[in-house]
């Protein structure tokens, strides 16, 4: 996968003016930077209400097991 043209863009802006910042701003603004490109390769997934699913028995029966699994680790995390 490539560089996002925009990410390169700022990338090179830093690694021209790194004479004027200090070392520390300057490595956590490069951390920052390969951080932004992980999440910029990584595939994003829909928020669950943006999923549209046919909802039957088999899928409300699953819904309020997963609801109760939740329930129940909330009191014994509590």
């Amino acid at each position: 996968m490539a560089v996002d043209e925009d990410l390169l863009v700022v990338m090179n802006t830093i690694d021209e003016t790194r004479d004027h910042m200090s070392e520390g701003k300057y490595l956590k603004t490069c951390n920052s930077l390969k951080r932004i490109h992980k999440k910029l390769k990584r595939p994003s997934l829909p928020h669950l209400n943006e999923i549209r699913i046919p909802i039957n028995k088999k899928i409300l029966i699953i819904l309020s097991v997963l609801k109760l699994l939740e329930s129940v680790k909330k009191k014994i995390t509590a």
